[in-house]
């Protein structure tokens, strides 16, 4: 049985290496989007592993704090790490440009503290 402590580290690093990774993106996109870039592969594996310890130990955090994965602040959730996942693609496509897509990552993650703090 993983006890809630070791759940929220767990969920923190993938937090912490999920925003990494997109900070590193948006700023790859920002300097023109070479694909000659050296740090692309490791960018792409924090980014999968981070999204990967955050869906994994926030459920482990919901079976510990006796919470439905039903309620709206989950969906809510669920949502942003959904964007998260697809920024990559946004970034690639052009349809969100790295100057605005600061404001975004840090709107969206914002969101997700307050989600988390006041479960509503």
């Amino acid at each position: 049985m993983i006890s809630y402590s070791v759940y929220k580290v767990i969920h923190l690093l993938g937090v912490f290496l999920t925003l990494g990774a997109l900070f590193g993106w948006t700023m790859h996109y920002f300097n023109g989007g070479q694909k000659q870039n050296a740090a692309k592969k490791l960018l792409g594996i924090m980014h999968g592993v981070g999204l990967v310890f955050v869906l994994i130990a926030g459920f482990g955090l919901l079976a510990r704090i006796d919470q439905s994965a039903m309620q709206l602040w989950v969906g809510l959730k669920l949502l942003i790490w959904l964007s998260f996942g697809m920024y990559t693609i946004l970034l690639h496509k052009g349809i969100l440009k790295p100057k605005l897509s600061w404001f975004v990552i840090l709107a969206l993650a914002t969101s997700a503290v307050i989600l988390a703090q006041l479960k509503i």
